[in-house]
């Protein structure tokens, strides 16, 4: 992220400041600008002062909010679409609406590998079956299904932490490495080898 102005708008509240700056991404890929204001005891604008929000800084708000941007080049574009909206849920503080997307996203990979079973669990347990997904992975799926099904039928009573939160989107993301990343990374790597030898006769 690169500050647009050298001298960020610091406006003096009571006994405190109230600081704002812009910024824009340095990803190509991305470019967007975003607006933080962060409140301190002290000066922002003080010439020896770095005119950022720093780390000990007691709140930093920034708009939009960061957002955790995982990239899915191996899954299928529906599929990864929703993955991703999940994060901006994410990042959005929307922790039920990321849970209830995690959950959806289980059950159309399933459904990508021709599994038509009624139930998100029925999936789950014939991607274990077709040996598609094995170990802690399949109780893991089982969890992110039980965190959803509590957001789509309205079992929200106990909030869900932004911890428990992340963990789905974590789970989900290591779902869809293991369904699609790992064996389209596999064929790259055999077809490199095979030209390889297919050269060297």
């Amino acid at each position: 992220m690169t500050q647009l102005m050298k001298h960020p708008d610091v406006k003096r509240s009571f006994q405190s400041y109230v600081t704002d700056a812009a910024y824009k991404c340095d990803n190509p890929k991305c470019g967007r600008y975003s607006v933080v204001s962060w409140y301190t005891d002290y000066d922002p604008s003080d010439h020896y002062r770095s005119g950022e929000p720093e780390e000990y800084d007691r709140t930093v708000i920034w708009s939009p909010p960061p957002i955790k941007r995982p990239e899915y080049p191996d899954v299928p574009d529906h599929i990864a679409k929703a993955a991703s909206e999940a994060w901006v849920c994410f990042a959005h503080s929307s922790y039920i609406a990321a849970c209830a997307v995690a959950r959806s996203v289980i059950e159309a990979a399933a459904k990508s590998f021709g599994i038509t079973v009624r139930g998100i669990e029925a999936k789950i347990v014939a991607l274990n079956e077709k040996n598609l997904i094995w170990g802690d992975l399949v109780a893991s799926a089982h969890l992110v299904r039980q965190f959803g099904n509590d957001a789509a039928h309205g079992d929200i009573v106990e909030p869900v932490t932004v911890g428990e939160a992340e963990d789905v989107l974590d789970i989900m993301d290591a779902l869809l490495h293991q369904l699609f990343s790992t064996p389209a990374r596999a064929l790259r790597l055999e077809a490199s080898r095979q030209q390889r030898r297919d050269q060297t006769g």
